[in-house]
């Protein structure tokens, strides 16, 4: 996947944008957690994702309101 930011990440080559290359390597995480361990895994992304550099990255937290199986059509926690 590539994509942007508002600012410039760091390691992207300088000629990149002179080269007329448009974006960085990025990696998207999506997680469906139960809300206990909410708190864990941001604690555990953060830390092994923190460089302290631009383009670090957020986290985005969201409630799933159902979830349907599509082969057994199965709702909700039976559906995970």
């Amino acid at each position: 996947m590539k994509g942007f930011g508002r600012g410039r990440a760091a390691g992207a080559r300088p000629d990149a944008q002179e080269a007329g290359i448009f974006g960085v390597h990025k990696v998207k995480l999506e997680m469906v957690v139960p809300d206990q361990l909410v708190e864990k895994v941001i604690e555990v992304i953060v830390r092994h994702a923190h460089t302290g550099n631009p383009g670090d990255g957020k986290i985005f937290i969201a409630e799933v309101a159902d979830v349907v199986h599509i082969r057994t059509g199965k709702r909700g926690k039976e559906a995970i």
